[in-house]
């Protein structure tokens, strides 16, 4: 989860996103998924969450 909070006094922007590690194929032992839910582009108002 990502949770932003901006205390400054200017609208807050930037993205978000997840990077991702590859090994061969032959070292998985666990697997796992990821979802996306929402815009990976945000603005946040001076004060606000």
């Amino acid at each position: 989860n990502l949770h932003l909070f901006n205390a400054g006094s200017e609208t807050l922007r930037g993205h978000s996103g997840l990077e991702v590690v590859t090994i061969p194929e032959s070292e998985v032992v666990h697997e796992a998924g990821s979802v996306l839910a929402g815009d990976e582009l945000f603005e946040i108002p001076p004060m606000a969450s």
